[in-house]
């Protein structure tokens, strides 16, 4: 299966689980809710915290559960199965 990570989101009243993949396609079949997940993290990595750093200096999915918690209030990061290391930039 492609590198995923799965996170417990609750907002309010509203508790869900949702896989968020590094590059999902039609394979995945992703439930609404995780379309909503990812469309959420889509739009934090746009922000200026993000933006240039995830993926490089900074872990994907880590990044992705601070910004589903900021947006939802709750989200935490329940599996991963992924591996990440930062680019090593040589001098």
């Amino acid at each position: 299966m492609k590198d995923h990570a799965v996170y417990e989101i609750t907002s309010g009243q509203r508790r869900f689980t949702a896989r968020l993949f590094d590059c999902s396609d039609e394979s995945c079949k992703l439930t609404p809710d995780e379309i909503e997940v990812e469309d959420v993290v889509s739009e934090g990595f746009c922000q200026p915290k993000y933006s240039g750093k995830v993926g490089r200096t900074m872990d994907l999915f880590k990044a992705a559960e601070e910004i589903l918690a900021k947006h939802y209030g709750s989200a935490k990061m329940v599996e991963a199965n992924y591996s990440w290391e930062p680019n090593r930039i040589r001098y």
